[in-house]
This record gives C-alpha cells, sequence and structure tokens, in this order.
C-alpha cells in the first residue's frame, strides 16, 4: 500500500506493469479474526512508480501471494527464497482508497506482465 498525501493524483483503478525490487519477510497479523505471518513485496512500475504491498501468507486467508509466486517464479514450486521473486515483470491491478484524509494506492490483483 503506497501513501500519496497529493490529492489531486488520479483516484481510479488502474492496470501497471512492475518489477518486483525487494522482498522480505513482514510482520505477522495477529487478532481477533486472523493469524497470519507477511511478506513486504516493493514494485516499481514502467512508469516509475514504487508500490508497497503486504501480503497475507497464512493458508486460506489471502491466495493474492500464491497467485504473484506463481506467475514470478513458476507452478511447480514446494519451497523457495523470497529473493527469487527480485527481478520478475508482474501486472498490478491498483484500486486507490482514501483513508484518514490520505490515498493509499493499493496492489489488489496480479496477473503474468506482457511480454517485452
Amino acid at each position: 500500500m503506497t501513501n500519496y498525501k497529493n490529492p489531486a493524483l488520479p483516484f481510479s483503478e488502474r492496470l501497471e506493469v512492475a518489477t518486483i525490487v525487494s522482498a522480505k519477510e513482514g510482520k505477522t497479523v495477529d487478532n481477533d479474526k486472523i493469524y497470519s505471518p507477511t511478506v513486504l513485496i516493493n514494485f516499481v512500475s514502467e512508469k516509475h512508480m514504487l508500490y508497497k504491498q503486504s501480503f497475507l501468507t497464512g493458508i486460506g486467508y489471502d491466495y493474492k501471494i500464491n497467485k504473484l509466486c506463481n506467475i514470478a517464479v513458476g507452478e511447480d514450486y514446494d519451497f523457495f527464497d523470497l529473493k527469487e521473486l527480485i527481478g520478475k515483470r508482474v501486472g498490478l491491478k491498483i484500486k486507490p482508497k482514501l483513508w484518514k484524509g490520505q490515498i493509499y494506492q493499493n496492489v489488489v490483483d496480479v496477473y503474468p506482465a506482457p511480454k517485452k
């Protein structure tokens, strides 16, 4: 989730092609509704925008991380190092959200990037 303090930025859902520039373990979400470790992924789009998104990794919670790994690494993996994601091109669906007076750009879906 990327925070923009400039309210003049476009507030529309869009598709972007981006490269994964970092991937690391994040904090564990632990509350009344959910318990799941997270992975923090940073993407840089072809338009030079930085998107940061935290993905849940607990089974049954959020399958976007599974979809991202299938696209970036391939479907035939049992275990891999997060560093294998770095440098991979993926498509992102970005959906802005207004929260506490600021616009956050959320990665709401991932898809295979078009061939160059």
